[in-house]
């Protein structure tokens, strides 16, 4: 079944590279619908894009469970609509942006993914008013950033795929961050090539219309048996964020951008659990380019933010396959020294005319305890190669090595909380797919 896919996808790729011989007279399918309604009267207030991204994962990894295969095929897309009225001394208008995952990748987010009004200004900048990001979010870079292809762990789909690790974290970005949940955001305009943001939101749990995914949404409030203190057990209100960018340069020369962001909020207890930490969360990160080479890294410190200020008492069990450990045993749980993990990338890009290559690290380190025995960790090495047809087209390729380990309290704690309990494992993944922008 997979190379019957496989065979088509080529078909199909190849079928579409004829039709993109003459790549200067191409036009996306917005821009032919921009003109459109441009010439029926409409002006050029409202506008749309979207893009595609078909692709073919192969992985082999050392332990797999029922609910992961060797072979998928998924589909991922965006659909943006954008209004815009000015007049002579400010803008307004709105975005609303649509998220479609095939049902294969199980990770997904919800189908609406932003929906915020906007006031701007050539002078104050850009006031967000709506679902959208935080500050800190969209001023994050790391080595994930120059990343071609399929994106390795900034995907936020490797776990669809893979058979993670107790406890490990294997995706980028700031993993307390409140996603697109209702908030004010402003966005300062670019001087000398300083720009900074700041956003603030009520209450991360105030994410309607989009899907929620907090753990006490999943427990059963009788039995208590959903208590994830490291990740999803906790939320957090009055949630600020600042950011801060610097940018130097331009592409056919030496360029560089400079960030930092952080946040700062309230922890609340779920459901069922107990207290938990204030979210305190901080990243920096660079890209440095000279011309058609570009190099980035980036660390995030997600702090103990939303961790169960709980402790267990005494060494933990030897994880057994075979026994239902509860989260109320005074042996079960986290020990002083406990974090909400930290994390690490580093990039390189080289691009030559519709070539683009890329490589990169990534790493996770999750603390359990004050003892170096007790964390989960994750490596992933990412190399890919993207060849664009044209502003329309391309085609890509991706291999990731992805090798992740954890320690026995993680094991036990995540087993009593109901969650997946795996042990080390190492994996293979090649992706290979096509990407369409319209």
């Amino acid at each position: 079944m997979l190379k019957k896919i496989l065979c088509i996808s080529v078909m199909s790729c190849q079928s579409l590279i004829a039709s993109y011989e003459d790549t200067e007279e191409v036009k996306l399918l917005h821009e032919k619908v921009d003109e459109f309604l441009a010439n029926v009267g409409f002006g050029n207030n409202l506008s749309f894009s979207g893009d595609g991204n078909l692709a073919i994962t192969m992985t082999h990894q050392k332990k797999n469970n029922s609910e992961i295969e060797s072979g998928y095929a998924s589909y991922e897309g965006n659909i943006d609509l954008h209004y815009l009225n000015r007049t002579s001394d400010f803008g307004y208008g709105f975005e609303f942006s649509v998220k479609t995952r095939s049902g294969m990748i199980k990770t997904g987010r919800a189908i609406v993914d932003e929906l915020y009004a906007f006031i701007e200004t050539d002078k104050l900048g850009r006031l967000n008013i709506g679902f959208t990001a935080t500050a800190a979010d969209n001023f994050t870079i790391g080595g994930n950033s120059i990343f071609t292809a399929y994106g390795g762990p900034d995907s936020g789909n490797l776990s669809a795929f893979y058979n993670e690790s107790a406890g490990t974290i294997i995706g980028t970005g700031c993993h307390v961050d409140d996603g697109k949940a209702a908030k004010i955001a402003w966005f300062s305009p670019t001087i000398k090539g300083f720009s900074m943001g700041m956003s603030f939101t009520l209450d991360s749990k105030k994410s309607a219309p989009f899907k929620k995914r907090h753990c006490s949404e999943n427990c059963n409030s009788d039995n208590n048996i959903c208590w994830d203190y490291a990740h999803s057990s906790g939320f957090s209100r009055s949630i600020f964020t600042i950011a801060g960018k610097y940018e130097y340069g331009n592409e056919d020369d030496f360029n560089a951008t400079v960030t930092m962001g952080g946040w700062f909020g309230k922890g609340k207890a779920g459901t069922n659990t107990g207290a938990v930490h204030d979210v305190r969360a901080y990243q920096i990160g660079a890209i440095l380019g000279y011309k058609q080479f570009k190099a980035a890294f980036g660390f995030i410190d997600c702090g103990r933010s939303i961790v169960d200020k709980y402790r267990a008492v005494g060494d933990s069990y030897i994880f057994d396959e075979t026994t239902d450990y509860d989260v109320h045993d005074p042996r079960v749980g986290l020990k002083h020294g406990t974090d909400a993990g930290k994390i690490y990338t580093y990039g390189l890009s080289y691009k030559m005319d519709n070539l683009t290559l890329s490589a990169g690290y990534f790493r996770s380190v999750v603390k359990f305890s004050d003892k170096k025995s007790e964390r989960a960790i994750a490596n992933i090495y990412t190399v890919g190669a993207e060849y664009r047809f044209d502003k329309t087209l391309s085609i890509y390729a991706e291999y990731n090595n992805i090798s992740t380990k954890t320690c026995d309290r993680a094991r036990i704690y995540a087993k009593a909380c109901n969650l997946g309990a795996e042990g080390a494992n190492h994996a293979n993944m090649l992706i290979l797919g096509s990407k369409i922008n319209f």
